[in-house]
């Protein structure tokens, strides 16, 4: 029900008139406060048969973004947050990106931190981690042909008794962007490893991605993505728990966003998981559903 009531919020201020969203040359000094909930159905990602953990969490976000160079195409920026996850309690982050865009060339870079963050990776309890994280990508646009280079670095200090872990994304993705039209499809591909300090718990990851975009009016987004990873467990350990295990996880995910007014907007995000093991018991489907609200100063 309080899904329901804030897609149709959302859905409300979409239908407002177009004529008022006037874009706004950039600014030099920008900011952005968001403000919303996420709802997790099976966030333990139990298997069927088993009681499921559904919680909620709220969380605020506050951008703080300087942009320099020619055109102001430089864009620096520092991003606070804090999520406040039911049953695990509060979770503060912080994160900084660089990022310059270009006709032909662009790049962006992050960094982040955050702690005592629950999250659940290859079936270990959600114990809280501080976990640091790099990302990266490089565009390069030729015609109507985007080509993204991007890869990702995660580091999980874990609270005991869990091991702390590394995981490493690397990947290509390839944009159709027409110079007339709303509609833009993605295709990608990333391969990934995660290393923790019990060996029996790695994984090699591989990722395969579709994605839609739409830009139905100058005031909206809509995104619309597959998502198909297998993972196979690679310990040698015969006796371990994952020794000789594949799964197969298949992800849709729907995003929008809608200016309700030049300065403020609405957000939603919603996905479905269901995984697939060949072990017994590891097999689960799991949705979320995200809404926040922005609003630019």
């Amino acid at each position: 029900m309080r899904a329901a009531a804030v897609l149709g919020l959302v859905l409300a201020l979409a239908s407002r008139d177009a004529s008022a969203q006037e874009a706004a040359p950039p600014k030099r000094f920008e900011g952005r406060v968001d403000l919303g909930a996420t709802y997790f159905d099976n966030f333990l990602q139990s298997p069927s048969g088993v009681p499921e953990s559904d919680i909620w969490a709220e969380f605020t976000r506050c951008e703080l973004a300087w942009r320099a160079g020619e055109q102001q195409r430089l864009r620096v920026s520092i991003e606070p947050e804090f999520v406040n996850y039911e049953r695990f309690g509060g979770s503060p982050g912080i994160r900084a990106r660089i990022a310059r865009s270009g006709k032909m060339h662009s790049f962006a870079f992050g960094a982040s931190h955050v702690w005592d963050r629950p999250h659940v990776d290859a079936d270990d309890n959600p114990t809280p981690s501080d976990t640091f994280g790099l990302d990266g990508e490089y565009s390069l646009r030729t015609g109507q042909a985007q080509l993204t280079f991007r890869g990702q670095f995660r580091d999980d200090d874990a609270q005991a008794p869990e091991p702390d872990a590394t995981l490493t994304n690397g990947g290509m993705f390839v944009r159709w962007r027409p110079k007339k039209g709303q509609v833009s499809p993605e295709f990608g591909a990333m391969y990934g490893h995660r290393d923790p300090d019990v060996e029996t718990q790695a994984y090699v990851q591989r990722d395969l991605t579709v994605k839609i975009i739409a830009t139905p009016t100058k005031w909206s987004y809509l995104s619309f993505g597959y998502r198909r990873r297998h993972r196979d467990y690679d310990t040698k350990v015969a006796t371990a728990r994952y020794f000789g295990r594949d799964d197969d996880r298949e992800q849709l995910s729907l995003s929008a966003h809608f200016d309700s007014s030049p300065r403020d907007a609405w957000n939603l995000y919603w996905s479905l998981e269901e995984a697939e093991s060949d072990q017994r018991g590891h097999d689960y489907i799991a949705h979320v559903i995200s809404a926040w609200w922005s609003r630019k100063f």
